[in-house]
């Protein structure tokens, strides 16, 4: 029994990590295509030789980004993934961690959501016009995060 117990929490264990690798894939894939996607607007408006520079170090980060790290987190999960199914100790394993994974997602979405809008009547309450640095500021801290940055962040701080 006690056992069982230990092959279940590491089933469970790397299953998340491998969920949580998935995150990050995502995360990078997402900032990849942002940065990619400012470069290039950057690249149009201006022609100047240092912002030639920053643009291909930022086209460099990108494309290794993409072609090395994004793969490798891939190829990471999945084996997190075989060596989590291996520990199991029983069938159904991976479909326990996946409700458990969607529930905590949810939660922490809503949480996310709650954050957002007390920092946003707070702002309504202070008299959030006025506009300028100060306004943009808010607006940044005020920006939901994105889910799968959300379970990173749990899973970082719960490890």
């Amino acid at each position: 029994p006690q056992n069982e117990s230990y092959k279940l929490e590491t089933n469970q264990y790397f299953l998340e990590t491998s969920s949580r690798l998935d995150d990050a894939v995502s995360e990078l894939a997402h900032y990849s295509s942002l940065l990619l996607s400012n470069n290039n607007n950057k690249h149009h408006t201006s022609s100047s030789s240092s912002k030639s520079s920053s643009s291909s170090t930022t086209i460099e980060c990108i494309t290794n980004i993409e072609q090395s790290i994004i793969p490798l987190l891939k190829i990471c999960s999945t084996a997190m993934k075989d060596a989590g199914k291996y520990f199991a100790p029983f069938s159904g394993t991976v479909n326990i961690h996946n409700r458990n994974d969607a529930e905590r997602r949810r939660r922490l979405v809503l949480e996310e959501e709650e954050r957002v809008q007390k920092i946003v009547v707070n702002e309504e309450l202070n008299g959030g016009g006025g506009g300028g640095k100060k306004q943009k500021r808010v607006k940044r801290r005020r920006r939901k995060k994105r889910p799968a940055l959300l379970m990173i962040d749990e899973f970082v701080e719960r490890s």
